[in-house]
């Protein structure tokens, strides 16, 4: 895992000033096992203001993120970021149904059993 990659993880945990990923893959290439940590800080999670932005509605835990790595943190843990327009939650799954939610936007995303919008 380089600074400049992208990477595919998956929350593990969420508080109001950053959520924690685990690392699945880099630059494509799945892990073997998911042994690096990332976390996303609160200025890092899209080009809006930071002031306005609310973790617990940007993830939840389970999300699938696509993010990119801006810079390493300590030996396992590295900074990413998701303030790029192709990058964010790529996969989550619905409260109500569990059925795999769909984008609308950049920060909400809609049931498709329920039709129910849920912010990400």
């Amino acid at each position: 895992v380089d600074v400049g990659m992208l990477i595919t993880g998956k929350v593990t945990r969420v508080t109001p000033a950053a959520a924690t990923v685990a690392i699945l893959a880099a630059g494509g290439v799945p892990l073997e096992s998911p042994t690096f940590t990332g976390v996303v800080r609160l200025e890092d999670v899209t080009q809006v203001n930071a002031e306005e932005v609310e973790m617990m509605s940007c993830y939840r835990l389970g999300d699938i993120v696509l993010a990119r790595v801006i810079s390493l943190g300590d030996s396992r843990t590295f900074f990413l970021t998701t303030a790029e327009e192709q990058l964010g939650v790529c996969i989550a799954l619905s409260k109500a149904s569990g059925a795999e939610l769909r984008p609308l936007s950049y920060k909400e995303m809609e049931d498709p059993v329920t039709g129910a919008k849920e912010s990400r």
